[in-house]
Order: C-alpha cells, then sequence, then structure tokens
C-alpha cells in the first residue's frame, strides 16, 4: 500500500514508466527520443533531477547496459492529468470589476508558480507589443514565488502597471478563468500537464501556450487554442491579437476545449488510465 500511495502521487507528473517508476512529460520529449540508444545512468539522472527517483530505485539500474529508443518507448505509458471541471460563476461583470478591468477590456490570465522558467516576462513583452498597438488588454497573473520582484520590476519598466494585476495565491480559480478571455502558458523550463490549462478548458476557456513540454499534448493547435514557439514574445502577441480579432474564432476554441476536457481529461478518465497501467503490468508478470 505504500509503494501504491507513492506511485499515485508520482504519476501526476505526467509520466508513467514501467516499473513503478516516473518522469515529467517534457523530460521525456527531449532526452528519451532525441537520441537513438540511451544510457541507463542518464535515465537515473533525468529522473533524480526531477526528484523522483531516490536510494535504492536508481541502484536498480545496470550502468553498462544501453536500452534503444523502441525498447524505451515499450516501456512508457504516456498519461496526461485529468481534473475535476470548474464552474464558471455567474456574474463576471462584477468580478472584472473588482479587478478593474473594463467592459471593452481583453482580459489574459496565467496561473502559476513565479519562477523564470515559467515564462512570465515573455509574457509581459508580448502584453508590452499588444499595448504598442493600442489593443485594451488586461493581464491577471496568480501565483507566488521567488521572481515576483523581478517581475513587478519588469511591469514597471515597460510600463504596463495599468494592465497588470498580481494577484497572489488563489485559492478559488473559478472566478479568476471565469473573467478571462484567454489563458496563457509560457513555460519554457518545466512543463508536464498544467492543472490550470485543464480547469480553463473544462469551462471552455481557450488557451495561447508555448510548444514546450506537455503543451501540446493539451493545446491542439487551431482547435482549443493556439501554440507559439517557446520562448518567442512576438509570436506570442500574435497569438492573442489573432484571437482578439476574430472572436468568432475565440468561441469556436471555447466550445472545442471544452469538448476535449470531456473527451480526454476529466478525472474519472485519469483515474482509469492509471487503472489500466496497473492491470497491463499486472498481466505482463504472470
Amino acid at each position: 500500500m505504500k509503494n501504491l500511495k507513492r506511485v499515485l502521487s508520482l504519476a501526476l507528473t505526467g509520466v508513467m514508466l514501467t516499473g513503478m517508476m516516473t518522469i515529467g512529460a517534457s523530460a521525456a520529449n527531449k532526452d528519451f527520443t532525441d537520441a537513438d540508444e540511451i544510457q541507463h545512468t542518464e535515465a537515473v539522472n533525468v529522473m533524480s533531477t526531477l526528484g523522483v527517483l531516490k536510494g535504492k530505485d536508481t541502484g536498480a539500474f545496470d550502468p553498462n547496459t544501453t536500452v534503444t529508443r523502441a525498447e524505451m518507448a515499450k516501456m512508457i505509458t504516456v498519461m496526461m492529468n485529468g481534473v475535476a471541471p470548474v464552474a464558471r460563476c455567474a456574474d463576471t461583470a462584477q468580478l472584472r470589476r473588482g479587478w478593474g478591468i473594463g467592459p471593452e477590456d481583453f482580459t489574459l490570465g496565467i496561473l502559476a508558480r513565479l519562477e523564470d522558467y515559467k515564462g512570465h516576462m515573455d509574457i509581459l513583452r508580448a502584453l508590452r507589443s499588444l499595448k504598442g498597438e493600442e489593443r485594451r488588454v488586461k493581464l491577471l497573473i496568480a501565483g507566488t514565488g521567488p521572481f515576483e520582484e523581478a517581475l513587478r520590476q519588469e511591469t514597471a519598466r515597460l510600463e504596463l502597471e495599468e494592465e497588470v494585476r498580481f494577484l497572489g495565491f488563489v485559492t478559488d480559480v473559478a472566478p479568476l478563468l471565469s473573467v478571462l478571455d484567454l489563458q496563457l502558458n509560457a513555460s519554457y523550463g518545466t512543463e508536464t500537464s498544467s492543472l490550470s490549462i485543464l480547469e480553463g478548458m473544462s469551462m471552455g476557456l481557450p488557451a495561447v501556450v508555448s510548444d514546450y513540454g506537455g503543451n501540446p499534448w493539451l493545446i491542439d493547435d487551431g482547435e482549443d487554442g493556439l501554440l507559439f514557439p517557446t520562448r518567442d514574445a512576438s509570436a506570442l502577441a500574435r497569438a492573442v491579437a489573432r484571437l482578439m480579432d476574430d472572436r468568432g474564432e475565440l468561441s469556436r476554441m471555447g466550445e472545442r476545449a471544452a469538448e476535449i476536457f470531456r473527451q480526454r481529461f476529466t478525472g474519472e478518465i485519469f483515474a482509469q488510465n492509471i487503472e489500466n497501467v496497473y492491470l497491463d503490468t499486472l498481466k505482463g508478470a504472470k
């Protein structure tokens, strides 16, 4: 039971490896597909860096053995996160007024820890570009972290104090997600499968996200949102401007986001996927 609880908690990072070990989706994309052969020790280093493998787990590998890409692919089962749906709040006009958002403001939001690799700086630069085009846009930043002061300074340097709201740690995301026109994710250092993106999708909120890590697993470009090249603030600004200018496309993407969530990302589907991995593993052990 102890090992079962441990594996279930680790499964939240997005990818489960046969043998009861877990890695993040971004690490899987980069480290397990770029090379034809992978040293077991390199896999250990990747997973240890993620804080997944500890103690005896790392000793299970023979450092002199290589695993081909095809063999490694057979050992990996990809499972994206699943979440409970979030209900949209009814009185969004009052919520918007509370955050100083005007009726004509196009509202963007990012829900993430304030770390450099989450890409907030790229979002601010994109916002500055949109403001330079005289677009009415607001940005709500939810989260805390060591990068907050740097972000506040950059906000001031770019003269975006009127456009940006720092909300701190938000315990109830429903009101925040409900006032957004578009959710953003600009991660470039670590991202498996974003819970906030999934929660937004559950209420029909499309997203513009970087093409890093697990983001392309959640957002099908042109379906439930748009992808932009990682660290490309200009491309991010263009993607946002595209949806600001075509509200019909924005609405269609919101409808598809809700549909895709129901088809692929509910908590029930996630639980069933985990159960299937265990059942398949037990069948193979017989």
